[in-house]
């Protein structure tokens, strides 16, 4: 891709790829609109796929989980179906990397389950607004749990993030934005 970051790639692909079959679930007209919309749904979901993103396959997969359960739910089993046959077909490394995200030794899974706990301290911390807008770095370090070697100023999980910079009443306002999101989505 054109971006400096495999996670931000990932995550841009992510959201397009949400985009195209939201649309082209939601679309009346099953012609040419529908046709690019599909093109464009697997254009990204292969850009993604080949970007070894975890996160930004985990989001695809809970993204197009919801958007089949706001907008066609009797597709849910042969999704889930397909999921699990293209798992099962994957050659070994793109299977190693998928089976990797249960892996809690695999090194970035332990730096996340680090980030969850020190995450959590400076939420607990600072519950009701927060640490505020910025890097977390020296809130983190505060909060880092014994063994954890690297110092992040963000917390690699959105809702974690903004609960710790935002507090309660920002992840609320979050959670009711996302929701509204969604309903739209659905209506």
């Amino acid at each position: 891709g054109t971006f400096s970051r495999p996670l931000t790639f990932g995550g841009i692909m992510m959201l397009a790829w949400s985009l195209f079959v939201s649309l082209s679930l939601k679309v009346r007209n099953r012609g040419y609109l529908r046709a690019l919309l599909i093109a464009g749904a697997l254009l990204t979901a292969s850009a993604l796929f080949l970007s070894f993103t975890r996160s930004s396959w985990l989001g695809m997969l809970f993204s197009a989980l919801i958007t089949i359960l706001l907008l066609r739910r009797r597709l849910i089993l042969p999704f889930v179906g397909a999921i699990i046959i293209l798992i099962m077909i994957l050659p070994g490394e793109q299977r190693n990397r998928v089976t990797s995200i249960w892996d809690p030794d695999y090194p970035s899974n332990r730096q996340r389950i680090e980030l969850v706990r020190g995450g959590w301290g400076i939420f607990r911390d600072n519950m009701l607004l927060g640490t505020g807008p910025g890097d977390l770095a020296r809130e983190y370090e505060k909060h880092m749990p014994r063994g954890a070697e690297v110092i992040y100023g963000h917390m690699h999980n959105t809702f974690l993030h903004i609960a710790a910079t935002r507090g309660i009443i920002g992840l609320l306002a979050f959670l009711w934005f996302v929701v509204s999101v969604y309903r739209m989505l659905a209506a």
